[in-house]
C-alpha cells in the first residue's frame, strides 16, 4: 500500500513538471519572438532613415528656387503663401508633415522678400506644428529659435539669422531622429509649395523665359520626391499620395524642355498637387 502510493506521488510529480514545463516554453518563445520583432523593427527604421537621409542630401532644393525667385526680381504675393489661419485643418500626421513643409517653404520666401511679419507668423504655426507632431525631443533647440525670432521681429539681421538657424536645425536634427516618415513628408510638402510659387511667379512675369527654363530642370527634385513616397509604400496613409502626384511624375518624364505651352500645362498641375497637401 505504502509503495503504491510513493509511485502515485513520483507519477504525478512527473507529470506536473511535464505539464509546467510545457506550459512555460511558449512563453519564453514569445518573449523571444517579441525581441526579435523588436530588433528587425529598430533595424527596418535605421535602413528608413538612411534611405531617406540619402535621398534629401543628393536632392536639389527648393531653397535654390527661391533664392532664384529673388536674383531675376521677383515679387513677394502673399496669395500665394498657405494662409495661417488654415492651420487648425491639419489634424493627421501625414497632413502636419506635408503642411510643416509648406509653410517652412513660405517663411523662407517671406524672409527672402523682407516680409518679416509673415515670416514671425509663419513661424508660430510651425512652432505648434512640431508640437503635435510629438517630436520636439528630436527639435530640441527649434522651439528657442521660434521664441528668439518673434523677439527679433523688427530686426532684418535677426529674422534672417533666426531663420536660416531654424532650417539648417531642423534638417539636421530631425534627420537623425526617429521619425523619417515625417522628415521626408516635410521635404515633399515644402518643395511642392516652392514648385508651385515658382510656377505662378513665372505665369505672372512677362520676360519669363529664365524663369521657364528653371522650371524645367526640376525633373531630378521631383524624382527624389517620388522616390521618397517609393519608400514608404507600405504605409496606408502616405500611399495614397503616390497617385495623388503621379500627374506631375509623369509630364516631368515625358517633357524635357519647356515652353510658354508647357508652362501653360504644368503650372494648373503643380497646383492641383499642391492643393491635394493643404485641402
Amino acid at each position: 500500500m505504502k509503495s503504491k502510493l510513493i509511485r502515485n506521488v513520483l507519477v504525478f510529480s512527473i507529470l506536473f513538471v511535464i505539464a509546467n514545463g510545457c506550459n512555460q516554453q511558449p512563453a519564453k518563445n514569445n518573449s523571444d519572438e517579441k525581441a526579435a520583432a523588436k530588433v528587425a523593427q529598430a533595424n527596418d527604421i535605421e535602413k528608413i532613415k538612411s534611405s531617406v537621409s540619402n535621398l534629401i542630401q543628393s536632392s536639389p532644393k527648393g531653397i535654390d528656387i527661391i533664392n532664384f525667385l529673388n536674383e531675376v526680381g521677383a515679387s513677394f504675393i502673399f496669395d500665394l503663401t498657405l494662409p495661417v489661419a488654415a492651420a487648425e485643418k491639419f489634424e493627421t500626421q501625414t497632413d502636419l508633415s506635408l503642411a510643416l513643409g509648406v509653410y517652412g517653404m513660405d517663411m523662407l520666401y517671406a524672409k527672402t522678400f523682407n516680409r518679416q511679419d509673415a515670416v514671425v507668423k509663419t513661424g508660430e504655426v510651425m512652432n505648434q506644428f512640431i508640437a503635435k507632431l510629438g517630436i520636439r525631443e528630436d527639435l530640441k533647440s527649434e522651439n528657442n529659435n521660434f521664441e528668439r525670432l518673434r523677439l527679433n521681429e523688427s530686426n532684418k539681421d535677426s529674422v534672417d539669422f533666426y531663420v536660416n538657424k531654424i532650417w539648417n536645425q531642423f534638417h539636421a536634427e530631425i534627420q537623425a531622429g526617429k521619425k523619417p516618415d515625417i522628415y521626408a513628408l516635410t521635404f515633399i510638402g515644402g518643395n511642392i509649395e516652392a514648385l508651385y510659387l515658382l510656377s505662378q511667379l513665372t505665369l505672372y512675369a512677362k520676360d519669363n523665359q529664365a524663369m521657364i527654363d528653371v522650371l524645367a530642370k526640376q525633373g531630378e527634385l521631383i524624382n527624389t520626391m517620388k522616390n521618397l513616397l517609393e519608400v514608404f509604400s507600405q504605409n496606408e496613409a502616405i500611399l495614397p499620395y503616390v497617385n495623388k502626384f503621379k500627374p506631375l511624375f509623369d509630364y516631368y518624364v515625358e517633357h524635357k524642355t519647356f515652353t510658354q505651352k508647357e508652362l501653360a500645362e504644368v503650372a494648373p498641375i503643380i497646383e492641383a498637387v499642391r492643393n491635394e497637401i493643404i485641402n
